[in-house]
């Protein structure tokens, strides 16, 4: 008996498997809005479309409609408030990575200060 899966391509992963591999879910962000978010040592992370409103990207940029929608990147205190520059990142892997430098440098500049 044979394989029927023997030769079949594999697919490349979603973003969304991405992203809950790497620990991140899907939460809510009040008035309908959805982010990815990661829970941090010191706050958390959140991951958006280019609108801020969403999870998943859309057919465009929201302020560059001529470009590619990207992942926006912020990091957040345990308080809630927005800690440095949010970052852009055109996949979800690049979104992942760059979500860990700004962890990295939050936890640089904690140690700093102590």
């Amino acid at each position: 008996m044979t394989n029927p899966f023997e030769n079949a391509p594999l697919l490349p992963p979603t973003d969304k498997e991405i992203f809950e591999k790497a620990g991140f879910t899907v939460e809510p962000m009040g008035g309908g809005t959805t982010a990815w978010q990661k829970v941090t040592q010191h706050g958390y992370v959140l991951i958006t479309d280019s609108d801020g409103t969403g999870h998943e990207l859309t057919d465009h940029h929201t302020v560059h409609v001529d470009r590619p929608d990207c992942w926006f990147i912020g990091l957040y205190d345990q308080r809630g408030h927005h800690v440095g520059e949010y970052e852009e990142a055109a996949t979800a892997p690049e979104a992942i990575a760059q979500a860990a430098v700004l962890e990295a440098l939050q936890d640089v500049e904690r140690s700093n200060r102590v």
